[in-house]
């Protein structure tokens, strides 16, 4: 299993989670952290528990989660755009090379290039190792949480 697999099965649940509370989909958050930490082996990652290259990889956090909260609130909060393209793999890479001011500004031309490439192979790549494990985008206790009782009549 590569580490890009083994770090979709590990944070699937708390991807799911953040995505359902932030209205961001899960394999977007998994597209730029997988990205962004080099499938969670980086040094930010390892050392920080920083996956989405946050503060440019300086910053710290307690735990893994805090991290993809903190990554999910800012874009729920500030980039409501972003998260309604989010479902949609190269308008999300799109929107992030665009709007996001995440990717650096002295990235080169050649390097937000295969930025806009790989957002959307890593997007499909997660849902593909969803699908091989047997992952749902909706496990049954968070539905259980985010359902809503239908009227009666």
């Amino acid at each position: 299993m590569s580490a890009y697999e083994k770090f979709v099965v590990k944070f699937w649940p708390l991807a799911v989670a953040v995505g359902v509370r932030h209205g961001l989909h899960p394999h977007a958050l998994f597209a730029i952290a997988g990205k962004e930490s080099g499938g969670g082996v980086s040094h930010a990652a390892v050392a920080r528990n920083n996956f989405f290259g946050l503060g440019g990889g300086k910053m710290v956090f307690a735990a893994p989660a805090d991290c993809f909260i903190y990554f999910g609130k800012l874009m729920g909060q500030r980039y409501a755009v972003g998260c309604q393209v989010s479902g949609n793999p190269p308008a999300f890479a799109a929107w992030f090379l665009d709007k996001s001011p995440y990717v650096g500004s002295d990235a080169t031309a050649a390097q937000r290039a295969q930025y806009k490439k790989d957002i959307p192979v890593l997007w499909h790549t997660a849902a593909r190792f969803a699908r091989v494990h047997g992952l749902s985008l909706l496990p049954p206790d968070l539905l259980a949480q985010t359902a809503t009782p239908s009227p009666r009549s």
